[in-house]
């Protein structure tokens, strides 16, 4: 069996990653709180807004949660439906390998590697990928002691 590492998969379409998770939801007109690029790198990053109307201001919003729906979606993008047919893994594992909180320029950016695991159909080869998050999430921590701290 062969094991392939893919190193920094990047798919770089013209569609935004808010567009790309969006056409793929079942509910449509539900409003994503998020803008910015596909999250590869700090300078294009997914910023979660968290004043988006699309969010019930009443609730708390549980942005990890959300990031970790976002790497799913992001992934699903990758590996599956951006790939060509024949070629999806199947059995992908996925966890939280190392996560971080970036203060940086009065901004504040939430870094997540994660490991992924899955099969090719043909039960043949092994994919394993490590793919980077970048979130800006500057909206959620504006009103935080430590955001007034020694930028970076």
């Amino acid at each position: 069996m062969e094991i392939y590492k893919l190193e920094k998969l990047r798919l770089d379409y013209e569609v935004g990653f808010k567009e790309a998770v969006f056409a793929q939801l079942i509910s449509p007109g539900k409003e994503l709180p998020i803008a910015g690029s596909w999250g590869y790198s700090e300078d294009r990053p997914i910023i979660i807004e968290k004043n988006h109307s699309s969010l019930k201001t009443e609730l708390p919003f549980d942005y990890v949660g959300f990031e970790h729906w976002i790497a799913k979606k992001r992934i699903e993008q990758e590996m599956i439906i951006y790939r060509q047919r024949g070629s999806e893994p199947i059995k992908p594992q996925c966890y939280l390998k190392e996560s971080k909180l970036i203060k940086k320029k009065n901004k504040v950016f939430d870094h997540l590697v994660f490991a992924f695991f899955a099969i090719h159909k043909n039960f043949d080869i092994i994919y394993r990928y490590n793919p980077e998050y970048w979130f800006d999430i500057t909206s959620l921590h504006r009103n935080l002691s430590f955001y007034n701290t020694t930028n970076t």
